[in-house]
């Protein structure tokens, strides 16, 4: 912003130098347009004065030589006639000059130079006949009549320089006049530019204010919305900690997020899920805009909207967290009424996180962090729940957050293993496949659970070049046994939700496989039915050119992402892998039975086949054969094995 007033500031500057230096370049112009008209008036009056001279001098000279009082006047008196001529020659000179300067030209100049040009017509006529005069005389045949004809040449001569004078007289004067018109139509129009520069300085400087303000506000404010947008919060936020400091009083910070709000947009369009978001917006500001939400609790309020579907509210004043629940409930209470968009309604929950000031001396910078770990509680319990930023929930985000530092460094320091889990078919009683499983060996903490890690890259944005090592660890790995001449079953690999929205990311993977030499067909991915849901119709797009690159497709999780029949019939997938919550309670819950048996019998009825994991005991297997399940996956048979023990199972037969 202050780059831009500068460069303002720079351009205003030059806008006002260029003027003035035109200013100060018209009057050196205006100055030197006198200077010129002066100097040649002063020439004009001095040629007229010396062709007076000289023709007077002339005629005193021819009466002297009349009464013979001076042998040589009659010379000096054809000198005196050619000074004059030449005086009258500069005077047309000067005139000519008159006429080439274009403000200074007019028609009446051309009189005066014609009057000249016969004055000096007459002046050589009048030499000539001087001189014939002069001759006749020394031959004695002069007469008087001559005499008295030079005396009249000379005054008519007198008189047409005295009009010619006139006529200058009044050339230099319309010529000064001119000069006048023009100096004062110069400055008078400098004074206007100036003044229009002025204002145009004035206005400029208030729609640069008006664009500085509009700027700052977009900087600031969610377009959508029109609340403050995450930096405007992240300021506010520090506000309140310092108006915090300062009266010595609580605040608390609540992240609000939507549920499910991104399968609205899938299934009604982006355009209606942004006229939703401006009537949660409007909503929730209604609720916070009185200063007194609950009456038992005063406090101040402002809220933002920091990202796609969430909000965050600071509440000032208030004392503790159950303060801030009931403000949570106000809000529940007032967002379950339906919103209504061309006549569909839609109902909304609400997932919140809170965080208090001050927390056992954090910095204040880290309550969106805190917030948002609250917040990712809250949703993991279900719908409509807030979480609090409790002692315990930072002992596990901070022991998160250490977790977070140690897996950026897993891979570069090779603490990754991969293992390989057996896939039996229940017809031919043969590995038919084999899901690959990342382990994680960490120096100081020793085996750390795949539960535990995984979710915490898919947070932090290490997920994707871990599923990158894996996918070409594994393929690699495939590859060198198949050189060895191993008949190998599929190979089942594991795509996350967070993987799906990388890029290229089919290209990569295609690239991959390419230099691993492996064929395409004998790879499968596994995508979970929740990632499925949560990523709407972008996916079935993803897993259709998936599909059409060569490589087998299978839903993981199955019965845990709640998808429509609908939805599953268009998805180009070969295997529904059932969850193994199903599985374990198998033999003595009968909703589970029937859960896996409609499972089974529906995958069947759409030409898939079905895959039971987590087999542990005797009894499920026996149960999932009874049920003409496909192929089971779990610890019954094996447990997820080294690549030496896991070519060693292939070598094995397998007996019921």
């Amino acid at each position: 912003m202050s780059k831009l007033k500068s460069q303002y500031f720079l351009s205003l500057s030059s806008i006002y130098f260029a003027i003035f230096a035109l200013l100060g370049l018209a009057l050196i112009l205006s100055a030197m347009t006198w200077r010129i008209i002066y100097t040649n008036s002063l020439y004009i009056n001095q040629h007229i004065y010396a062709a007076q001279l000289h023709l007077t001098q002339g005629q005193l000279m021819f009466e002297k030589k009349l009464h013979g009082e001076d042998k040589i006047a009659a010379s000096e008196v054809w000198l005196n006639l050619e000074y004059a001529q030449n005086s009258i020659n500069k005077l047309v000179a000067i005139l000519n000059r008159f006429n080439q300067v274009s403000f200074l030209r007019t028609a009446k100049t051309h009189m005066p130079i014609n009057s000249l040009l016969n004055t000096n017509k007459k002046l050589s006529q009048l030499e000539k006949k001087t001189k014939e005069l002069w001759h006749a005389r020394s031959n004695k045949l002069g007469t008087l009549e001559y005499d008295l004809q030079f005396n009249q040449h000379v005054e008519e001569i007198f008189i047409d320089i005295r009009l010619a004078k006139h006529g200058l007289d009044k050339i230099i004067n319309h010529a000064m006049a001119r000069q006048f018109r023009l100096q004062l139509l110069t400055l008078s129009f400098w004074i206007c530019l100036l003044l229009a520069t002025v204002s145009a300085s004035i206005y400029l400087e208030k729609r640069r204010n008006q664009a500085i303000k509009k700027m700052e506000y977009l900087v600031y404010h969610d377009q959508l919305t029109d609340l403050p947008n995450r930096q405007q919060a992240e300021s506010l936020l520090n506000q309140a900690v310092e108006s915090s400091k300062q009266h010595k009083r609580k605040f608390a910070l609540m992240i609000l997020d939507i549920n499910n709000f991104r399968s609205i947009n899938d299934n009604f369009g982006r355009k209606k899920g942004d006229r939703l978001l401006r009537l949660i917006a409007e909503r929730l500001k209604a609720c916070l805009k009185t200063d007194d939400i609950i009456p038992t609790i005063t406090t101040k309020t402002s809220i933002s909207r920091i990202d796609g579907d969430k909000f965050s509210i600071i509440l000032e004043g208030i004392k503790n967290f159950h303060d801030a629940g009931l403000i949570y409930q106000y809000l529940l209470e007032s967002i379950k009424r339906p919103f209504i968009i061309d006549k569909n309604e839609f109902y909304i929950t609400l997932s919140a996180g809170i965080s208090m000031y001050p927390f056992i001396k954090q910095p204040s910078h880290h309550l969106f962090s805190f917030s948002e770990s609250a917040l990712k509680k809250a949703k993991q319990a279900g719908r409509n729940f807030s979480q609090y930023y409790t002692k315990e929930l930072y002992k596990e985000h901070t022991s998160l957050l250490l977790l977070e530092h140690d897996l950026s460094l897993a891979l570069e320091n090779n603490e990754f293993s991969l293992v390989y889990q057996p896939q039996i078919s229940l017809t031919h009683m043969t590995v038919v496949g084999a899901e690959v499983l990342i382990r994680w060996n960490h120096p100081d903490k020793g085996f750390i659970s795949p539960d535990k890690f995984i979710p915490v890259a898919e947070h932090c944005g290490q997920i994707a070049a871990i599923g990158e090592w894996i996918i070409q660890q594994s393929c690699e790995q495939w590859s060198e046994w198949a050189s060895q001449g191993i008949e190998l079953p599929k190979l089942a690999i594991n795509l996350s939700s967070t993987q799906l929205n990388k890029i290229n990311l089919i290209k990569d993977i295609n690239n991959i496989v390419a230099n691993s030499g492996l064929k395409r067909d004998r790879i499968e991915f596994e995508i979970t039915e929740t990632s499925i849901m949560q990523e709407g119709v972008a996916v079935n797009d993803f897993l259709r050119d998936l599909k059409q690159a060569g490589y087998g497709l299978s839903i993981d999780d199955f019965g845990t992402g709640y998808s429509s029949l609908e939805r599953l019939k268009k998805l180009p997938v070969e295997l529904l892998k059932i969850d193994k919550s199903f599985i374990d309670d198998l033999a003595e819950n009968s909703e589970d039975y029937f859960i896996v048996k409609a499972i089974i019998s529906l995958a069947h009825s759409l030409n898939l086949l079905v895959l039971a994991e987590g087999v542990e005991t005797t009894q499920q297997f026996n149960i999932l054969n009874g049920l003409n399940c496909d192929i089971i996956q779990g610890y019954l048979f094996s447990q997820p094995l080294c690549p030496d023990d896991f070519l060693a199972f292939l070598s094995k037969k397998i007996s019921n």
